[in-house]
C-alpha cells in the first residue's frame, strides 16, 4: 500500500480557521458527502481539545454559521453538515475513488489539517496531490511512501510496539478501562505472562502514545 501524509490549509475548512482562532485542536472522522441539486453536503464528527472558555466560543461560532446544518454539540464533541455549492472546490469532496483516509483528520492550533491517505497506486496519490495544488490550496506533502498493510492495520494505533499493543489490547478486552474495574494490573500481567512492573511499563507507554496520537503532545505549563 502507498501512503500519503499531507498538511492542508484552505478557506472552506470548517475547523481550520476556528482551531487557529481559538487555539484549540480537533480530531474528526471523514464522513460521507453527497450532492443534491446545486449543493453538496459534507458530514463532520469532531472532538475538540483545548481550554474551557475557547471551547465554549468555538461551539457558539459553529452554531452561528449559516452554512452548517443539523448541528449537535455535546461536551467537546460536535456533529454537523457543511452545505456548499457544487462549484466550490472542497478538498474532501475531491478525493477520488480508490483513495481513502487511513486515520481521523487532525486539525492543529495553527489551522492545518493533517491527512493520512492510502491507495494501492502511487501514481494515483501523486495525481491527487497535483489536483489539490491546482486549486491553489496551501498544501505540504510530508511524505508519499510504500508501507506494509500490516503496519497500518496490525496495531491499535501507529507507533505502538508489539508489547505495548498487546498490553493495551488485553487491558481493553478484559474491562480494565470500565468502571467499576473488575480486573487489575496484577491479573493482567499474569495473563500476559509478564512481571507486574514490565506489564505496567508497556501499558503506560502504550496509553501515552495513544493519547498523544489523538490529542497531541502535552504543552508546557508556564507558572
Amino acid at each position: 500500500m502507498w501512503v500519503a501524509r499531507l498538511k492542508l490549509r484552505y478557506d472552506l475548512s470548517v475547523m481550520g480557521k476556528r482551531c487557529e482562532r481559538y487555539r484549540v485542536s480537533s480530531l474528526g472522522m471523514s464522513l460521507s458527502h453527497y450532492s443534491s441539486g446545486e449543493n453538496t453536503s459534507i458530514s463532520y464528527y469532531e472532538t475538540f481539545t483545548g481550554e474551557d472558555q475557547p471551547l465554549v466560543l468555538l461551539s457558539e461560532d459553529l452554531k452561528n454559521d449559516p452554512t452548517l446544518k443539523d448541528i449537535e454539540i455535546g461536551s467537546g464533541v460536535a456533529f454537523f453538515r457543511q452545505e456548499l455549492s457544487n462549484q466550490q472546490p472542497h478538498p474532501r469532496k475531491m478525493v477520488p475513488a480508490g483513495i481513502f483516509f487511513l486515520s481521523p483528520i487532525k486539525t492543529d492550533k495553527e489551522g492545518l489539517e493533517h491527512w493520512e491517505l492510502g491507495c494501492s497506486s502511487e501514481q494515483k496519490l501523486r495525481d491527487f496531490v497535483v489536483l489539490l495544488q491546482k486549486e491553489h490550496l496551501e498544501i505540504k506533502v510530508v511524505s508519499i511512501a510504500s508501507q506494509p498493510l500490516q503496519q497500518e492495520y496490525g496495531q491499535v494505533m501507529p507507533g505502538l510496539t508489539d508489547a505495548q499493543q498487546e498490553a493495551v489490547s488485553l487491558a481493553a478486552k478484559r474491562g480494565y478501562y470500565n468502571y467499576p474495574r473488575k480486573v487489575d494490573l496484577q491479573m493482567l500481567s499474569g495473563e500476559a505472562g509478564k512481571s507486574l512492573s514490565t506489564f505496567r511499563e508497556h501499558l503506560r507507554k502504550g496509553e501515552k502514545k495513544l493519547f498523544e496520537e489523538m490529542f497531541g503532545k502535552p504543552e508546557q505549563i508556564l507558572k
